[in-house]
């Protein structure tokens, strides 16, 4: 289990995310544990470090799925797909 007091976000708020392009997620270390990318669609897009595909939130029917476009939940639940290295 990933401990998210330990996680540093590279954003204050999904508005400065949006200006700013990626959010690249760290531990405590600043190891990169995962990068979340805005795409053309509007969608948000998560990838570990090694640039493999976590999920995809759309914001526009406020869904989170996984690499195989499964449900993962009702809302932006992104950072729950990161694997602890």
């Amino acid at each position: 289990m990933l401990n998210f007091d330990r996680v540093v976000v590279g954003a204050i708020n999904q508005r400065d995310a949006f200006r700013m392009g990626d959010q690249q997620i760290r531990d405590r270390s600043n190891r990169l544990l995962a990068t979340i990318k805005n795409i053309s669609s509007g969608k948000q897009e998560i990838r570990d470090p090694s640039n493999r595909l976590l999920g995809t939130y759309d914001p526009r029917s406020n869904e989170t799925r996984d690499p195989s476009n499964r449900l993962v939940a009702k809302g932006n639940v992104l950072t729950s797909l990161i694997k602890p290295l």
